[in-house]
């Protein structure tokens, strides 16, 4: 499905919406779907997460292209 939408004609980047399980899957599972879109397109990615599923999007995304968005919204728990 990456493929696809990377590949909508006039795209010039990406925004994900992270959502918490169980209405999406956890981060951990979403790291390699996201890195095939950020290799195609610039990505945003926002949503309410643990400081350490923002650790892990920052040490597994390449910073050039990426914008994350999660402020206050940063659970206090340490999920992942």
């Amino acid at each position: 499905m990456v493929d696809e939408v990377v590949s909508v004609p006039g795209l010039t980047a990406l925004e994900v919406a992270i959502d918490e399980p169980p209405f999406a899957p956890p981060i951990t599972e979403q790291i390699s779907f996201l890195r095939r879109a950020q290799e195609r397109l610039p990505l945003f990615v926002e949503g309410q997460m643990s400081r350490v599923e923002l650790d892990l999007l920052v040490r597994e995304l390449c910073p050039e292209g990426l914008a994350l968005r999660c402020g206050s919204w940063v659970r206090k728990e340490e999920a992942v």
